[in-house]
């Protein structure tokens, strides 16, 4: 895992975003040498200006679980933070060996990120219905956090755990 961090960390220092992370993508060599793969859907970001946005497509990263919510709804000002929810959903498969989240469709993915993760919703993240998609998905209400709750059953070590939650 430290290698895979460590991964992310030189290409988004160095202004590229991954947007495609998958187990497929992560290569370990018999040393124990992680290698990061399959840059073909990279794009290089650009700092935040006041009056520019990275403008992307949100119809990238494996629909399976690794894509993050924000990309569901249709959010196309993506930077390193949609490469770091890929990371965390690898890292609970690692752990658990299967995916926390297992969606068949984007809206029931929605669902299952929401169940675990909590509700969708203004209160949690104010700019959310500015999104693309965001009133054309059936999202859950009144949904708490539970990802601690539910993986502490799989995952015994407190660092592990913690690091997955955030």
């Amino acid at each position: 895992m430290q290698q895979l961090l460590n991964a992310f960390y030189y290409i988004h220092t160095n202004y590229i975003i991954h947007r495609d992370i998958k187990p497929a993508n992560i290569l370990i060599a018999r040393n124990g040498v992680l290698k990061l793969t399959d840059f073909g859907l990279s794009k290089m970001i650009i700092l935040p200006k006041l009056d520019w946005k990275n403008r992307h497509t949100y119809l990238v990263v494996t629909m399976w679980y690794h894509r993050p919510p924000e990309l569901r709804l249709g959010e196309r000002n993506n930077g390193p933070a949609i490469d770091m929810w890929g990371v965390g959903c690898i890292f609970a498969k690692m752990r658990i060996c299967w995916p926390i989240m297992h969606g068949e469709i984007e809206q029931h993915q929605l669902q299952l990120i929401s169940s675990l993760c909590s509700s969708i919703e203004l209160s949690l993240w104010p700019s959310v219905d500015s999104l693309l998609l965001y009133n054309k998905m059936n999202l859950l209400g009144g949904e708490y956090r539970k990802l601690y709750d539910h993986m502490k059953n799989y995952i015994k070590e407190p660092s592990a755990l913690h690091l997955i939650d955030q």
